[in-house]
């Protein structure tokens, strides 16, 4: 079973919305996310839909549009380095401690040349390694 929880994650956005057990306020605050990083990164909707079923681009709209809801849940700062701390009491709030503590640890061993390339990783790592699917996009 799949369903998303990063864009809060977002992690990252609407699905995350549609599928985890949110507030009408949180639903609302992830959808301007979604919009702002969306104009602000120039990224193709079908793209950011395409994400949210695990088919994540590897270009660099769809990175900066990642880093983007990435810094506006907490998961991540300007610098591109990972808040585990924000990223842990997110996750296990809408999926349960094991599976924040499952995905975060293995999702954050690692960071990139720079926070969008760091951001792809962590939504392709969040996708491929979550039971439930937890996803920044």
């Amino acid at each position: 079973m799949k369903s998303y929880a990063i864009i809060l994650l977002v992690v990252a956005s609407v699905a995350f919305a549609q599928k985890v057990n949110l507030t009408e306020e949180q639903k609302t605050k992830l959808a301007e996310f979604k919009k702002e990083c969306v104009a602000s990164s120039g990224v193709a909707l079908d793209a950011v839909e395409n994400a949210k079923k695990g088919v994540i681009a590897d270009d660099q709209k769809m990175k900066d549009f990642l880093f983007c809801i990435a810094q506006k849940i907490g998961f991540m700062n300007k610098d591109g380095h990972f808040n585990v701390d924000v990223m842990m009491t997110k996750i296990s709030a809408q999926h349960g401690e094991q599976i924040a503590k499952d995905v975060v640890g293995v999702c954050t061993a690692k960071t990139e040349a720079n926070g969008p390339e760091t951001s792809f990783v962590l939504a392709k790592c969040l996708s491929e390694k979550s039971k439930q699917h937890v996803s920044l996009a």
